[in-house]
């Protein structure tokens, strides 16, 4: 039997959890790994994303993705954003280190299965049902998602169980409905790419997108963006959303902090279920 070949980054990446010393791993991803990982960023917002694990910026017109990585499925990223007169634009990048994957106790026994375990993780879109996030216009936690399931197609959507697989294809997608709480009702498509250590998931729009009670943008004009990819000391998840969204008295300015919170419960999920997936049983 043919044994297959673990990427040597995923090797190092989950190995270091056992080898630091004493146990006490440390906190915070280094400068040198985000750089290599997002040379595009400033000083300053290296230091702030390695100071607290996040940062964002928005902007309301037709710009280039600055802090989009180059090469990979970044790449497919940037070609797809283009095709967008962005109103409502923004990035996110979130760092989950290896220190905080240590002192939840994961289980990273069976390396072999680690990235179809993560993958597994993302296309298992039932468990966003519930999804909360902070709220800061309210000072406390909403729900953001009452709702997550895929469906057979928009001709028949019908629920299907959570698309989980044994092997991971290159590219694959699926067709997603959700009760948003500020979004309302939608459907949308999830394409899902996979390449060497990277794996990215592209969201569009089937279905006009609403907020409150107007129509904020006609279907295939709202993409999300999402690459998830190791680093030498953590996990590098990245977010971009771009809407050509209706001009409202500013609306597109007052709706920026909704696709912020989209994709910050999006990583909370992602970080939940993943420490879940590989926690001691």
């Amino acid at each position: 039997m043919r044994i297959r070949q673990i990427p040597v980054v995923f090797l190092i990446l989950f190995v270091l959890l056992f080898t630091t010393a004493s146990g006490e791993a440390e906190s915070l991803a280094s400068s040198s790994s985000i750089r290599k990982a997002f040379p595009a960023l400033s000083d300053e917002e290296v230091a702030q994303l390695q100071r607290e694990g996040e940062i964002t910026r928005y902007f309301f017109e037709p710009l280039p993705l600055r802090w989009l990585p180059q090469g990979g499925l970044a790449d497919q990223i940037a070609r797809e954003t283009s095709r967008i007169e962005t109103v409502i634009g923004l990035e996110s990048i979130h760092l989950l280190p290896l220190g905080e994957l240590q002192t939840q106790g994961v289980d990273l026994s069976a390396t072999e299965s680690l990235k179809l375990r993560v993958y597994n993780v993302l296309r298992s879109v039932s468990t966003m049902k519930g999804v909360q996030y902070y709220s800061v216009t309210r000072g406390r936690y909403r729900t953001l998602f009452e709702e997550s399931y895929p469906v057979l197609s928009m001709d028949r959507p019908v629920r299907i169980p959570d698309p989980v697989v044994k092997e991971i294809p290159p590219e694959s997608q699926v067709i997603i409905f959700q009760d948003d709480t500020t979004f309302d009702q939608n459907y949308t498509r999830w394409v899902y790419r996979y390449a060497g250590d990277e794996i990215s998931i592209s969201i569009t729009n089937l279905t006009p997108l609403k907020y409150s009670f107007l129509k904020m943008a006609d279907p295939e004009q709202m993409q999300i963006h999402l690459l998830v990819r190791p680093m030498e000391d953590g996990i590098a998840f990245y977010g971009c959303a771009v809407v050509k969204s209706a001009k409202f008295l500013g609306l597109e300015k007052s709706s920026k902090e909704s696709f912020y919170n989209r994709i910050k419960a999006i990583y909370t999920w992602f970080k939940d279920e993943l420490v879940k997936e590989l926690k001691n049983e």
